[in-house]
């Protein structure tokens, strides 16, 4: 059984908070965090809860919480308690119950023959496809505005890699160079010759991808999850 966990310590000030996940139970975790000796007082657990995707959310929950990440190599953040429950939750149910792939998108039509700013090879139109298929629009959109954040959607390397029958490497540098050119990525639609932004954010962290488009590129697009 796996669980995510917040912990919080009186030694730290404003609030800072640990953010983890364990597969053994969650007071026993915080016990053992709390036995270091470099901390002069215990850890308290101030939430917890079960999920078979313990360790994605946790990793999705470091990542959308980057900018509140008080060490890139520690599981802190400064950060109120109502906020990162709000983020673990949502990520909980978006991986549980929204998570899934969509078995078809749909585009524009003044899309279909659109030019891309970078120039995007069959791989990439392929990556950008895949997507639009992951993408969650308003479920996600609502998730971590508590945060300043808000999310249209996550693609793991692991599941590119399975998918196309490829190394999860190549999967990771297909993700990452997709976000390289997703910063500057901008379409023109054939018909309008009308040039928008494809993303008003994407970006890449230990294997996942994220992303929110912009919303002019948004009413182009939809899958079968929507």
């Amino acid at each position: 059984m796996t669980h995510i966990y917040i912990a919080s310590n009186q030694a730290f000030t404003n609030g800072i908070l640990k953010i983890g996940s364990t597969s053994n139970t969650p007071s026993i975790r915080v016990d053992s965090l709390s036995k270091s000796t470099s901390i002069p007082y215990n850890f308290k657990l101030e939430y917890s809860r079960f999920s078979e995707y313990a360790k994605l959310v946790e990793r999705r929950a470091h990542a959308v919480l980057y900018g509140h990440r008080v060490n890139a190599n520690k599981e802190f953040f400064d950060i109120s308690l109502n906020e990162a429950i709000h983020v673990i939750d949502t990520l909980i149910d978006y991986a549980e119950i929204d998570g899934a792939i969509g078995t078809r998108i749909s585009k524009h039509s003044d899309l279909i023959s659109a030019w891309w700013e970078p120039q995007l090879s069959a791989r990439d139109i392929n990556l950008i496809n895949f997507i639009i298929a992951s993408t969650s629009f308003l479920s996600l959109r609502k998730a971590v505005k508590m945060t300043g954040l808000i999310i249209d959607g996550f693609l793991s390397s692991s599941t590119i890699s399975k998918f196309f029958k490829i190394e999860k490497s190549s999967a990771a540098e297909g993700l990452k160079r997709i976000q390289r050119k997703g910063m500057k990525l901008e379409v023109t639609l054939s018909k309008s010759n009308t040039t928008i932004k494809v993303f008003q954010d994407i970006q890449y962290h230990r294997g996942e991808l994220w992303w929110l488009f912009n919303d002019e590129f948004v009413y182009l697009i939809g899958n079968n999850k929507l």
